[in-house]
């Protein structure tokens, strides 16, 4: 809606519209792993390395739209340059990666684990929260782990308090919102887990194309080919750490 209405009220104001898929921490600029707070994915595994969550429902082969937030902004800043005096553009582009390098989500969960099995995060007092994390193919899986992981033993804990003239306050509570907060973000999340939407990028890579044609390698600081980047490096060196650094509090 904000775009068609950009298109009837712009008159001869040039337009280009950006649509960026799921955007992460950056990637080289104005240093590696910054990144303000948590979004889509990454709003899951903090509850994971914080013990919060230990599942998500998706399709391990579902490809994951991930683009470094600078890259985001270079390709913003590159092309308002390139259509500054063409009032007539109106063009979009994709910030996306599915196309040109595309990333499945099983590869993230495993990086992600084994980031977390090497350098597990530690809270405040000292304890470690981090463990296995189980990637359910279907609803019937994601049912039947959430029941004998949760349900079954909140039901006990629940008698077993009542016995004990709510002794265990403390602890039904803190796993009753575990529960919760896991299936929360099985159900927000599953959108993004189970997509098979691929982004087309061309108009992307023709606009860095023109750029690296019309500037020198000293003029080149606009970098924003998602083709380029190692993902597996990426996570394990950059975002994953940033992550932590900067997002998780």
């Amino acid at each position: 809606m904000g775009e068609m209405l950009l298109g009837e009220l712009r008159k001869d104001v040039p337009l280009v519209i950006l649509r960026p898929s799921i955007v992460s921490s950056t990637y080289k600029e104005p240093f590696p792993g910054w990144i303000e707070n948590l979004r889509t994915i990454d709003t899951v595994f903090a509850g994971y390395i914080k013990g919060t969550a230990t599942c998500l429902r998706g399709d391990p082969d579902c490809i994951m739209d991930i683009v470094p937030v600078d890259m985001v902004v270079n390709a913003m800043i590159v092309a308002m340059a390139a259509h500054v005096n063409h009032p007539n553009s109106g063009i979009i582009y994709h910030g996306t990666s599915s196309a040109s390098n595309p990333v499945k989500l099983h590869q993230i969960v495993d990086w992600s684990v084994e980031y977390f099995t090497k350098h597990p995060y530690i809270s405040k007092d000292g304890s470690i929260k981090a463990r296995d994390f189980k990637l359910l193919t279907s609803e019937t899986s994601f049912q039947k782990y959430i029941a004998i992981h949760y349900q079954l033993p909140l039901k006990a804990l629940k008698i077993a308090n009542m016995v004990l003239c709510h002794a265990l306050d403390g602890v039904y509570t803190d796993f009753s919102r575990k529960l919760q907060i896991g299936t929360l973000f099985s159900d927000l999340f599953k959108h993004y887990a189970l997509s098979k939407a691929i982004y087309d990028d061309s108009n992307l890579k023709n606009l860095l194309n023109i750029y690296k044609e019309n500037a020198d390698d000293e003029a080149q600081v606009f970098f924003f080919n998602t083709s380029s980047i190692n993902w597996k490096d990426y996570y394990m060196n950059t975002h994953l750490p940033g992550l932590v650094k900067y997002a998780i509090k």
